[in-house]
């Protein structure tokens, strides 16, 4: 299908608040749908009307988990989504995707089918809420490669700081006795997979590499990959960032290493969410312990990292405790398994078997 459409995606953990964030900032002439709660039950709201329509009905044909909804509300809300996609509005919003839609094709399933496929040189801006643990699925269902998520800062603040998506694949994997950014854990190399997850939220994705790793695989790879500058050699996953921070001046960096198999899309856009406009990075912490390598530094902080190697510093870890750091709680310490050494693979891949 063609994508002339600019899709965007916000999204964030159930109950997090989502649609009244949206109502707070609905700009003028936005068109579409949301669906608020109203004496605990949802409703579809046309942003333009305010008119409503019931959407839970215990009777209703159309059923995923313990809910069920009423299908001719659906009918109604198409509509109106239609009816505004026609008059090409600046902001046409769909709240809210979930499983009916990605995993039974009900629901707006046949809508979103339709106005992903149009031919049309509209500048409407597609905004639309998915449930977290579901943006990754939606993309691949809806061949969406060039979907843009958007972080909650925007809609508070209405500005938006670009990223330059870092995936750091760099050192020697002495320890995994293979190259790590090569290793398979399911259908994609670990650097493709990390680059993957880290594109909708980026303006542009690179990948930093070694020297060895340029000459033996990564010249031969579509993409954009960055060798280390041998004025940082010797400095660990350092090297990597203070490389890519003199080459890509003025953004924000998101930095993910190659070494965490189960991470996904949900994590990160956690992370992305806890951005501010005063916090100068953002990590995970697990347990009492800083995840460095999955973190977003943002642009006001790559001086200063440049600074704390001038003075010798040489750790990521430290460099993040050193400044304003908003450290998140990670709710599970699955997706922050760390595989560096070869015992540790074969460990890992026995137990995912299992």
């Amino acid at each position: 299908m063609s994508r002339s459409v600019q899709i965007h995606i916000i999204s964030g953990k159930i109950g997090s608040g989502k649609t009244t964030l949206l109502q707070n900032w609905l700009p003028p002439g936005a068109c579409g749908i949301l669906s608020p709660k109203i004496n605990g039950k949802r409703v579809f709201q046309n942003i333009e009307s305010g008119e409503q329509m019931a959407m839970e009905n215990a009777a209703g044909t159309l059923e995923t988990g313990r809910y069920r909804f009423d299908a001719t509300s659906f009918v109604w809300a198409q509509d109106v989504v239609l009816n505004a996609w026609l008059r090409k509005p600046e902001w046409l919003i769909i709240d809210e995707i979930g499983p009916l839609e990605i995993r039974k094709n009900q629901g707006f399933h046949e809508l979103l089918v339709k106005i992903f496929s149009e031919q049309s040189s509209s500048d409407t801006k597609i905004l639309i809420v998915v449930r977290d643990f579901m943006v990754q699925e939606f993309c691949e269902k809806y061949g969406l490669q060039h979907a843009v998520i958007l972080p909650e800062t925007y809609f508070r603040t209405g500005s938006l700081r670009p990223l330059t998506g870092v995936v750091l694949c760099g050192g020697e994997s002495s320890r995994m006795k293979q190259d790590k950014a090569l290793i398979r854990y399911d259908e994609l190399p670990q650097w493709k997979k990390v680059r993957n997850l880290l594109q909708p939220f980026c303006d542009e994705v690179v990948v930093s590499v070694n020297e060895h790793q340029w000459h033996t695989w990564a010249n031969e790879e579509e993409g954009t990959f960055i060798t280390d500058h041998p004025q940082f050699a010797g400095n660990g996953p350092l090297t990597g960032l203070l490389t890519v921070a003199t080459q890509k001046a003025g953004r924000g960096l998101f930095v993910i290493a190659i070494d965490y198999p189960m991470l996904k899309m949900e994590n990160l856009i956690s992370l992305f969410n806890e951005r501010t406009e005063t916090a100068e990075a953002v990590c995970f912490l697990n347990g009492e312990r800083m995840e460095p390598l999955i973190s977003i530094i943002e642009k006001e902080a790559l001086h200063k990292l440049t600074e704390y190697h001038k003075t010798g510093g040489n750790s990521v870890n430290r460099f993040l405790q050193s400044i304003h750091t908003i450290k998140v709680p990670a709710d599970s310490g699955d997706f922050l398994t760390n595989i560096n050494s070869r015992e540790e693979f074969l460990n890992f891949n026995t137990d995912f078997e299992h």
